[in-house]
Parts: structure tokens; sequence; C-alpha cells
């Protein structure tokens, strides 16, 4: 019997040099790459100079000096969250990027303690 996961994420992390207040729900918004009704509904963490952190119903993103991090749970979205990160730094061409990491995320439940 094969086994299913009960969650299925993905991750895309980018190391660089970034300005981390500018990535905030409006500036998704501005640019088109999120739905207005994304970006109204956004669940702000934080915005500060160090780090920006907020997520939307399909992805949650945390950016600090260093590191862009985007991760979705829903496998349906692992194309969109492609498109957006691409969206993303292709308005920000500038931006020093020294490293890019695509990530999985897999969670099975064990039918027992010994499988």
């Amino acid at each position: 019997m094969p086994l299913i996961p009960e969650t299925n994420g993905a991750s895309i992390v980018v190391r660089g040099s970034f300005n981390p207040a500018i990535f905030h729900p409006v500036w998704f918004k501005t640019h088109g790459l999120i739905r207005d009704e994304e970006a109204d509904t956004a669940k702000l963490e934080v915005t500060h100079p160090e780090i920006s952190v907020f997520s939307v119903d399909w992805f949650r993103l945390q950016v600090m000096r260093e590191q862009f991090s985007i991760e979705t749970t829903d496998s349906a979205h692992f194309e969109p969250l492609r498109d957006l990160v691409l969206g993303t730094f292709s308005l920000l061409e500038h931006t020093p990027v020294s490293a890019v990491g695509l990530n999985r995320m897999m969670h099975f439940k064990m039918p027992s303690e010994d499988k």
C-alpha cells in the first residue's frame, strides 16, 4: 500500500542582499504579483528593515537581509509559487543573488510505529 503524504509542500530559498522592508503585500499587489484580495487579507507578521514576514492563503514569505524564503503547503500552488518568485526577481533585476534552493517538504502519517 503506497504512502500518501498528509502534507506536500515546497519552498524556494534565495540567498543574496535584500531590503526586507519592501517585501510587503502592497508592493506585491502594486506590481501585479498577487491579487488585490490577497494583499488586503494578508496576515502581516512584521515589516522592518531587518525582516519582513507575511502570509496569504497559499504561501508564506519571510525575507531577511541575506535570505528570501517563500513556501506553500499546497501542491496545486507549486507552479504559481515559482511564477511569483520569477516575477519578483524580474522586477528586482539588480538585486544581488548568490544562490537559489528548491526544497520539498512532505509529512507522512505512518500506520504504526514499526512501519
